[in-house]
């Protein structure tokens, strides 16, 4: 005996309507798994010749870097450090890292001005490698320092640390297929049932199944 269902008035096949709905979780369930963006503020950054540094920046826990930042250095030994701002626009891109160096498990933020000889250098430590991942209310900072071409160069003094919030989620750049066709999919359900209920105006909206023979 078949045990299909079907149904009257152009309605879906229990099977369709199964592997519909199989096809929509499974486009759906990886949107669960996003990247987080946590932003990060300094607090109690003091440097040993008196300066300062303080802002923000924004940590893509998937890509593994700071995606948005703005951080002002100030005071201290003018002379050699004066006011800076490491921001977007003011440090190159290619020169914003972090690194999970081997057997040793940490990562350092590092912002500069330029690349070789005379780059200005702010560089943030904090330990584990994951640290950036989740915010906390404060993330105890391993080390920072300040150098033009690492010489001359002032090191933080300890207390410095971090205090972070979730900005937003971003969809992982795989699961982006999957909204797209997941979204289809929702608009063509939506668009059908519709479609029926207008044409079966006076009948049962799910219609009178049988079991064929």
């Amino acid at each position: 005996m078949d045990m299909k269902v079907r149904f009257r008035h152009g309605h879906l096949t229990g099977y369709a309507a199964a592997l519909l709905a199989g096809l929509f979780l499974q486009c759906v369930a990886p949107l669960s798994a996003n990247a987080a963006v946590v932003r990060w503020e300094l607090n109690e950054f003091f440097f040993n010749d008196g300066g300062t540094a303080s802002g923000f920046f924004d940590w893509d826990s998937v890509a593994g870097e700071a995606i948005n930042y703005d951080v002002l250095v100030q005071g201290g030994d003018a002379s050699t450090f004066a006011s800076f701002r490491y921001t977007d626009e003011t440090t190159l891109e290619q020169s914003v890292v972090s690194n999970f160096r081997p057997f040793v498990d940490q990562v350092t933020i590092q912002f500069a001005d330029a690349v070789g000889p005379g780059a200005r250098i702010l560089r943030i430590v904090v330990e584990p490698h994951t640290a950036l991942d989740a915010p906390v209310g404060a993330l105890a900072v391993k080390s920072f320092e300040e150098c033009i071409n690492c010489s001359p160069f002032r090191l933080g003094n300890s207390g410095a640390f971090l205090s972070g919030a979730f900005v937003h989620d971003i969809p992982e750049p795989g699961s982006l297929p999957n909204v797209a066709l997941a979204g289809i999919v929702l608009a063509a359900v939506l668009w059908r049932r519709r479609s029926l209920g207008s044409r079966a105006t006076g009948r049962l909206s799910l219609g009178e199944w049988q079991q064929p023979v």
